[in-house]
């Protein structure tokens, strides 16, 4: 068992076997007097031998099951209570169609029909073109995407039901870095052509908004001009880590923020409005968001996440549907169906009738207000509005009192395009270091470090758009012969080094190898590559030449330094993907040292 602490928080990690991980989230130890009803949230995840999810067991002992292509691609999600979602790929890997949610036989013209049906298409370049959407009892909407020579969305065309003319149409603009200098979404004009850079591609101006920053390049000030009425500024406060700690709208509310020491944001608070919000984190995914209103627990969302795509959501609440019966605790679950780009579609319920879905926005994010009633049936009811998770794109958390997005190491502000600080990763991240991503159609940044042009799956996410998990994990790469193996196994075991091979019981679901100096073991999966093999080999050497109290005096950031430098050494050997993450994980870790979070 291994345990996560965070706070007053904790996270219990079970392995009864090589394929399974048992996820436990206790409430916090001074409030399980408080909330009796409340109980542990117990997750099951199941994995196949390849490390790919087959299998989810929510509290509640609702179970989804994920069946796969011989590729390893989704093609089936479905719950043992009725919800289902069907994936279809093209021969080159991409996804090109979704059906999900079924509603009752009585509800539709001849019986079970998907709620929600979506295809994708997608130019000889392999970005996505065209997008058709078809729900409830009809109702289609068509968007076109044009693109110019750099692969950047120049104009949206959309058509189909419920839409007036150019009701859905998006129009941008682009300067010579690539920064957007105009922007338009059918009748919401959203800038002028005003967008103005300063030095160190800082956004100073968009339509009427004025931005300000600090010496540092962190934005402090935002301020709207309108004709007739005084300047409104909102302002930002930063840690020296770079941690949006508080902001204040122009109104004067003031809402503080928390990280742990890793730098993720653990609780925003508004103590004007008498509301709190804490985040438990599971990795770089939140896995639960408890809500406080004048002191009291008002609600926790248990969030289940397929790397960084939605899967499931458990909403609970109190309820007193009437004075003369207590008060207990009703928790509601659904089942999440996102995009290309992370962002949920829908959520339906356990027997896959839709329960919400997004508002209608523009291709970067900006919330737009919904057209006028089409005069359709609505065979969903009311909408519920607890049921919004609150994603944007993937790993993009909203918050509504500044309009931003948490996008864990940086905000992003989804009306220009831009973030609110430079990446942390300089240069490596990108050469346009306030942007979000080239195009938002295809392309996904869910920590706010480096943009990855993968979208056939989420899991496929790293800055070279493969998964990737602690600092090997799952790259595309040449894989060790049997033989190889062995001689491996007799150089390490001349040093004292154990190689355990199928060691898929002492590795996370989603590593192929790792060392573990303590034991003086290499672990291996069957299917391990030479890159990762290679990494962990490296480790080895080195604490078998300088010893163990040597080995840990290094620290973290020094003993990965070593890694790159052999690797680069004989990057001859390794394949430009595997380089790439080779050298973008030491500069992470030399991130994460300057702020004092590693050794």
């Amino acid at each position: 068992m291994n345990v996560t602490t965070q706070g007053r928080r904790a996270i219990e990690y079970h392995y009864p076997d090589e394929h399974t991980v048992i996820r436990c989230i206790l409430p916090p130890e001074d409030e399980r007097d408080r909330h009796p009803d409340e109980s542990l949230l117990k997750t099951t995840y199941r994995y196949n031998a390849a490390g790919e999810l087959t299998e989810v067991i929510l509290p509640g002992d609702e179970t989804l099951t994920f069946s796969r292509d011989e590729a390893g691609r989704e093609v089936l999600r479905h719950s043992n209570r009725g919800f289902a979602c069907e994936q279809g790929w093209n021969a080159a890997g991409q996804p090109v169609s979704q059906r999900a949610g079924f509603f009752p036989a009585e509800a539709t013209w001849g019986g079970l029909v998907p709620s929600l049906v979506r295809e994708y298409r997608y130019d000889s370049a392999g970005n996505v073109s065209g997008v058709t959407s078809r729900e409830d009892y009809g109702r289609e909407t068509r968007r076109e995407y044009r693109l110019d020579r750099n692969g950047q969305v120049t104009a949206v065309t959309a058509s189909g039901t419920g839409l007036g003319y150019g009701e859905g149409d998006e129009s941008y603009g682009y300067d010579s870095c690539g920064y957007l200098k105009a922007q338009s979404a059918g009748r919401h004009r959203i800038s002028e052509e005003t967008e103005r850079y300063a030095g160190g591609h800082r956004l100073k101006q968009a339509g009427n908004t004025q931005y300000d920053y600090d010496a540092a390049g962190r934005m402090v000030s935002r301020t709207k001009h309108r004709d007739g009425y005084r300047p409104e500024t909102e302002r930002f406060r930063w840690d020296s880590r770079d941690q949006l700690t508080g902001y204040c709208s122009a109104q004067g509310e003031l809402w503080e923020y928390r990280h742990d020491a890793s730098g993720r944001r653990t609780e925003k608070r508004c103590d004007r409005k008498k509301i709190r919000f804490t985040y438990l984190w599971d990795g770089d995914s939140i896995a639960e968001i408890r809500e406080y209103r004048d002191d009291k627990l008002y609600s926790v969302r248990h969030l289940v996440f397929n790397s960084f795509e939605l899967i499931s959501q458990q909403f609970s609440r109190v309820r007193q549907p009437h004075p003369s019966v207590a008060p207990q605790w009703v928790t509601r679950t659904n089942h999440a169906v996102s995009d290309l780009t992370g962002r949920p579609l829908m959520l339906f319920n356990s027997e896959g009738k839709t329960v919400w879905r997004p508002g209608q926005t523009s291709l970067w994010g900006l919330a737009l207000s919904l057209p006028a009633d089409t005069g359709y049936p609505d065979p969903r009811g009311e909408l519920d509005p607890e049921a919004d998770p609150g994603l944007l794109y993937a790993g993009q958390w909203q918050d509504a009192e500044s309009g931003l997005c948490y996008n864990r190491f940086r905000y992003y502000e989804p009306e220009t395009g831009m973030y609110l600080v430079s990446d942390p990763l300089g240069l490596l991240g990108g050469e346009q270091t306030y942007r979000y991503v080239p195009n938002p159609c295809g392309w996904v940044d869910p920590l706010g470090l480096a943009a990855s042009s993968k979208i056939s799956s989420l899991m496929d996410y790293i800055g070279d758009g493969r998964r990737v998990s602690g600092h090997t994990g799952f790259l595309d790469g040449v894989r060790l012969s049997r033989s190889q193996i062995n001689n491996i196994a007799k150089e390490m075991e001349k040093l004292g080094i154990k190689v355990i091979r199928k060691a898929d019981k002492y590795l996370p679901p989603n590593a192929r190898a790792a060392f573990d100096y303590g034991l003086r073991n290499i672990y291996l999966r069957k299917n391990a590559t030479l890159y990762e093999v290679y990494h962990e080999v490296i480790h080895a050497k080195q604490f078998a030449k300088i010893g163990r109290e040597a080995y840990e005096a290094l620290g973290r950031l020094s003993r990965e330094e070593h890694v790159l430098n052999e690797i680069l050494k004989s990057k001859n050997l390794f394949n430009e993907a595997e380089i790439a993450h080779a050298i973008k994980y030491v500069e992470g870790l030399r991130e994460k040292f300057m702020m004092g979070l590693i050794n």
